[in-house]
């Protein structure tokens, strides 16, 4: 896994919070393949919202 380190057994807005929080695109996406699969998708799409809403705040 690398040098990202998720904490196990949260809900998936959990792991969007903490990704999102990473400097690089590369550390997100590895910090993504650390989520359970059946919420990895969830997550991805958590952290996409984050980053749009941050993006076109006024």
């Amino acid at each position: 896994m690398g040098t990202c380190q998720l904490v196990k057994d949260k809900a998936p807005r959990h792991y969007a919070a903490e990704i999102a929080q990473l400097p690089t695109k590369e550390q997100r996406q590895e910090a993504l393949t650390a989520v359970p699969p059946e919420w990895r998708e969830l997550v991805k799409k958590h952290v996409e919202i984050t980053f749009f809403v941050n993006k076109h705040r006024t």
